[in-house]
């Protein structure tokens, strides 16, 4: 049986699910309707609309919350494997990853602190000699500015946290696609009646068709990659590889840091194919090869010696397979929406456009299988949080192995940026008439590296 199916068939617990989807979708608007009626303090609202490159609809006490919660955690994470200090704390488990948190948050105010500076600066300034600027001047107004951002993206912490502990899904990655799902669904439909040669034309259907090619191939990767652990004494356990042992992080990369040189498209695609595939050798090695997925098992199982690098006979080569077949369908992925030029060229950027899709149909299969959880074992609790994809579904196939029907919020989100994204943790989710036997078999106290 896989990770992912249960053989449950009783009756559906309606009332759990409705609860918690009924309070997402509260919380939820009530993030959109601040972001639309909340303005910056002293800013002349009345002529925004003249700093083109922000926009009206998106500088508010939010500007750059989200940017500042996902540097201050990637920082943070960053330091933690460079720094000696660091590698301690990520070892000493459940504790050591709270003051890392901790460290992460306080790290977080010091970056909104310098996006709300940054921001009141570039208000100071003005488009044209005929447009005044839009902050007024004084040291208070800055201040004010300041630390009305600083309270926003506490703010937000706050509301994704209490949409993973009341709602449906993981609340981070709910306001990291809410906005940009919205502006996808406002874009396609341009695609569909733009004026051009193809207008009225099944070709106008490009886009739309490309885009369902990807999500679709996405998600048909995204529930492979089941694997037999080889542990030592002869003992197995079926559990779930990544799709992407690599993430996407090696398309996006040269994405972002070459935006704009399609000056012939197959040289372009060629070049950025190059860099795809030396990105995926590294990314794999350093973050996510066998050796690492040894260590993240610690000190519940020990792979079988195999090739003489920590690796087991046939989990070694797994992982290696699955990093190929993943470097295959993101190389895939990219020259198919790369084919349609004109929405490689529209508003959203080209790395964007890319990951969207993916980010998507991950985001969307973790919520079907948390519903689904919900449905079929009614009430059910987060019992661990965790930051290794490794970890997570190892968990779950043990818990699995007992008969605990477990699942685990946000991993497939989770895996497409594996330490990359350290803001969206992902939860150990078990029924509440399931936890006494959870917690015998998972051992918390015993976890090294979560």
């Amino acid at each position: 049986m896989k990770p992912d199916e249960t053989s449950n068939i009783a009756p559906l617990h309606h009332g759990e699910f409705t609860r918690r989807a009924l309070i997402t979708a509260a919380l939820l608007a009530i993030y959109w309707w601040l972001h639309q009626v909340l303005t910056l303090p002293f800013v002349e609202s009345a002529t925004l609309e003249n700093f083109a490159d922000i926009g009206a609809s998106r500088l508010g006490p939010f500007y750059g919350s989200l940017s500042a919660l996902t540097m201050g955690f990637l920082g943070v994470e960053i330091l933690s494997l460079v720094l000696p200090a660091g590698r301690r704390l990520r070892r000493q488990g459940v504790t050591g990853r709270r003051r890392l948190n901790l460290f992460a948050l306080r790290l977080v105010i010091v970056i909104s602190a310098a996006i709300g500076i940054n921001t009141c600066i570039y208000l100071r300034g003005a488009p044209s000699p005929f447009v005044e600027p839009l902050l007024r001047p004084g040291r208070l107004p800055m201040l004010l500015v300041v630390l009305t951002g600083m309270a926003a993206t506490m703010a937000l912490y706050i509301l994704a946290k209490a949409i993973s502990r009341w709602g449906w899904g993981n609340g981070f990655c709910w306001l990291l696609l809410f906005f940009p799902g919205i502006d996808l669904a406002k874009t396609l439909p341009r695609y569909l009646s733009f004026n051009g040669p193809v207008a009225g034309t099944p070709l106008a259907l490009t886009t739309p068709l490309l885009l369902l090619l990807v999500a679709a191939l996405s998600a048909f990767f995204l529930r492979s990659g089941h694997q037999d652990l080889e542990l030592k004494q002869g003992k197995s356990l079926e559990t779930k590889l990544p799709a992407f042992p690599q993430g996407i992080v090696p398309v996006v990369i040269p994405l972002i840091l070459l935006p704009s040189l399609p000056l012939s498209f197959y040289p372009w695609l060629s070049l950025v194919a190059s860099i795809v595939c030396v990105l995926s050798l590294l990314m794999f090695r350093l973050f996510s090869g066998a050796r690492q997925l040894e260590t993240s098992l610690t000190p519940f199982a020990t792979l079988a010696p195999g090739n003489g690098h920590g690796t087991g006979t046939g989990t070694g080569k797994a992982l290696r397979r699955q990093s190929w077949k993943g470097l295959l369908v993101l190389l895939v992925a990219f020259t198919v929406l790369e084919l349609d030029v004109e929405f490689v060229l529209s508003s959203l950027a080209s790395h964007f456009s890319f990951a969207l899709p993916f980010l998507l149909v991950a985001f969307s299969l973790d919520l079907f299988f948390e519903a689904r959880l919900w449905l079929r074992q009614g009430p059910s609790t987060a019992l661990l949080e965790l930051d290794s994809p490794y970890l997570a579904t190892f968990l779950q196939a043990r818990l699995q192995q007992q008969g605990i029907q477990a699942q685990i919020r946000g991993l497939r989100y989770r895996q497409l940026y594996f330490f990359l994204e350290p803001l969206t943790k992902m939860e150990l989710l078990v029924p509440l008439e399931q936890v006494e036997r959870a917690l015998t078999v998972v051992q918390i106290d015993q976890i090294q590296t979560v």
